[in-house]
């Protein structure tokens, strides 16, 4: 609807060619809260609960596994100030409550600054996320909670009937529990719109 947004995210990692495999998929929900519109800018609030799975059986076992095989809960919060010009700041806090395999609590931060137009979307960010009481490091990239600061960028632009293309990359400058690396992505997007909403 107008105000609410459903996500589904499904990634395929490959890390250098040797460990592959779709890794967790997130599925979430997106609510607008509120929104103020002051001269040229427009100010929403919104809220976001989302909930990760792992949708393959890799392994956690090597020195650079795709994920943890973690089942989670995210929250967010949401403070997006859009101008009229298409230009936009986000900044979205949270945490994670890590559900499976132990209980483990985490804080996020993200912080966006874009354009949003018909025919292009970019933006630029940096996110930061933190496991509170950590524990043991199993191998090089995973263990008993992570942390991360890394920073990238997106590019989105629609196609027909729904579909969009999207790609970005971004670097890991330093964390625990997580390979430091340079990425690139690409997929397809699919936006249903549901009518009279």
């Amino acid at each position: 609807s107008s105000d609410r947004t459903l996500v589904l995210s499904v990634p395929y990692i490959s890390l250098n060619g040797e460990v592959e495999g779709i890794q967790d998929a997130i599925l979430g929900i997106k609510k607008q809260v509120s929104s103020k519109s002051t001269g040229d800018w427009t100010v929403r609030k919104l809220a976001a609960l989302g909930v990760s799975f792992p949708l393959s059986n890799y392994a956690t076992d090597v020195a650079t596994p795709i994920g943890q095989k973690a089942v989670t809960l995210q929250s967010r919060g949401i403070l997006q100030a859009d101008h009229r010009s298409g230009a936009f700041v986000m900044v979205q806090p949270g945490l994670d409550f890590r559900m499976f395999p132990d209980f483990q609590v985490g804080a996020a931060a993200i912080g966006r600054v874009g354009y949003a137009g018909a025919r292009i979307y970019f933006d630029v960010w940096a996110d930061y996320f933190h496991t509170f009481e950590q524990g043991v490091d199993l191998s090089i990239g995973a263990g008993q909670g992570s942390s991360w600061f890394k920073a990238g960028f997106n590019l989105y632009t629609p196609l027909a009937k729904g579909f969009g293309l999207i790609a970005g990359g971004g670097k890991l400058f330093y964390g625990r529990n997580i390979g430091l690396a340079w990425n690139l992505r690409g997929g397809i997007v699919y936006s249903i719109t549901k009518k009279g909403s």
